[in-house]
């Protein structure tokens, strides 16, 4: 026989609930969930909450002698006597207040003694500070711990990133003819020349000479004819002082390139 049985345990009060099966007609064993006591429960055919007759029975205890449900039943199983939980000690303990009593409404024994010396420390409070009122005095200034404030931390400005630029810009006019490169060396903005169509089957790169009249912003990039190997021709490239790019042509008219005879190819760098 299987059946769901709620009882109040005799030692610590706690309310379980418990599935019990009978096996062979033998007593089923059940532990309190509080105090771990434990209890053997005889088998009774009659013992089935389905049955009137066994109901019946535990609301009779309940209503006579002031019982809740699980007392009601510890008490018909023999788990407590009548005595026990008819008691004093039974209604005062905590475990056996009014199960729909919100939790945490009953006060334990170590709370009652700290409720105690916080209602006479208010009441030495009201009485100081209406003494003080009377006697027209100032009330006594309490110290209170300063405030603590958290300095924010600012964090670390990360670098400015600069813009990323393409390597070689070029532009073009309404016939497709070079009017300006530019490229973040003289060499780069020179193979850009001969690489465009304009200039791809005609020359190619040789050199970069210092400029006319030298200086540190000025470069010649020298290409050979690809008809006559013994034609130079050449092509100015500036650096922007702005941005540090190199630059051929004004942005407005086309690259021309001028004829170019080198004396000696010494210091200049090849391509």
């Amino acid at each position: 026989m299987f059946m769901r049985f709620m009882f109040r345990c005799g030692r610590c009060r706690q309310v379980c609930t418990q599935n019990v099966q009978w096996v062979n007609r033998a007593p089923a064993k059940i532990r309190c969930v509080g105090c771990g006591s434990s209890y053997a429960i005889p088998f009774d055919e009659k013992r089935d909450p389905s049955e009137p007759t066994y109901r019946d029975e535990i609301r009779r205890l309940a209503s006579q002698y002031h019982l809740d449900p699980a007392t009601a039943c510890s008490v018909h199983e023999g788990i407590m006597s009548l005595q026990q939980a008819t008691s004093p000690a039974h209604h005062s303990s905590p475990r056996a207040t009014n199960p729909s009593r919100p939790r945490g409404t009953d006060l334990s024994p170590v709370r009652r003694p700290m409720l105690a010396w916080g209602l006479v420390v208010l009441a030495l409070v009201l009485v100081s500070s209406l003494t003080w009122r009377r006697t027209g005095l100032a009330a006594p200034v309490v110290a209170t711990s300063q405030p603590t404030y958290e300095i924010p931390t600012v964090p670390p400005e990360e670098p400015e990133v600069p813009p990323v630029l393409q390597p070689v810009v070029s532009r073009a006019d309404v016939n497709g003819l070079l009017t300006q490169v530019w490229g973040p060396d003289p060499r780069s903005v020179l193979l850009a020349i001969c690489e465009h169509p304009q200039y791809m089957s005609r020359v190619q790169p040789a050199y970069l000479a210092p400029g006319r009249p030298p200086g540190p912003a000025v470069r010649l990039g020298l290409v050979r004819d690809l008809v006559d190997m013994d034609v130079f021709e050449t092509v100015t490239i500036r650096r922007d002082s702005r941005t540090g790019r190199w630059y051929a042509g004004n942005g407005r008219d086309p690259i021309v390139m001028e004829s170019y005879k080198p004396i000696t190819v010494a210091g200049m760098d090849p391509i």
